[in-house]
């Protein structure tokens, strides 16, 4: 059985990609959790110490 590279590359970078975006959710989670968007949303740019 020949393995089809491009379909493979394919597949795994759709893989890498949601990985990444399945990752990103507990973070937002968080983040509303601790009230840093209303915060961001109040004052606008902010440095992380500030």
């Amino acid at each position: 059985m020949e393995l089809n590279e491009d379909k493979l590359n394919d597949l795994l970078g759709k893989v890498v990609t949601e990985m990444g975006a399945a990752a990103n959710g507990p973070l937002i989670t968080i983040g509303d959790k601790l009230g840093l968007y209303k915060t961001l949303s109040k004052s606008g740019s902010i440095t992380s110490q500030q």
